[in-house]
């Protein structure tokens, strides 16, 4: 469902009104609806950018570690982080269309590094952390992957 969102103005606004029509019956049950976005659509850029902009502070992100630690990431923070992360992979080679091969743990970094290859417009490849090393070769040799990222696993 749509989420009402209210800026620090008190304005409240609704991005994904922008891209999807809801059909609605008598008595307000949805029983339908349809997308509409302009070709060049970008999630990062189009939603989380945005909102990042109306709502800087409200969270975007909480992340829960394994010893119950708790951080928080806002909109703005979000949306800075994937920006720089974008900019690193691509001063690293990766550009739009490329397949990148994703073998991370449950951190938090997955959802900036989600979010940077969405900016770039790569296309994510999600691996298993835990396969072993036939299992990657298999995998990056049918989806092509030209990159790989990956968490780093302390197996001792």
């Amino acid at each position: 469902m749509c989420r009402k969102e209210q800026n620090e103005n008190g304005e409240i606004f609704r991005i994904c009104r922008e891209y999807l029509t809801l059909e609605q019956d008598e008595k307000g049950t949805i029983t339908g609806g349809s997308f509409h976005y302009p070709e060049n659509f970008n999630f990062a850029y189009d939603v989380l950018d945005r909102i990042a902009e109306k709502t800087p502070d409200k969270p975007a992100l909480i992340w829960v570690g394994e010893d119950f630690s708790e951080k928080v990431f806002s909109f703005k923070d979000v949306s800075l982080l994937s920006m720089q992360a974008a900019n690193f992979l691509a001063a690293q080679g990766i550009s739009k269309g490329d397949r990148v091969a994703l073998a991370l743990r449950r951190n938090w970094q997955f959802w900036i590094i989600m979010m940077a290859l969405t900016r770039i417009g790569a296309v994510s490849v999600m691996l298993n952390n835990q396969l072993l090393i036939h299992d990657f070769q298999y995998r990056f040799e049918k989806t092509g992957a030209t990159a790989v990222i990956c968490s780093a696993m302390d197996r001792t």
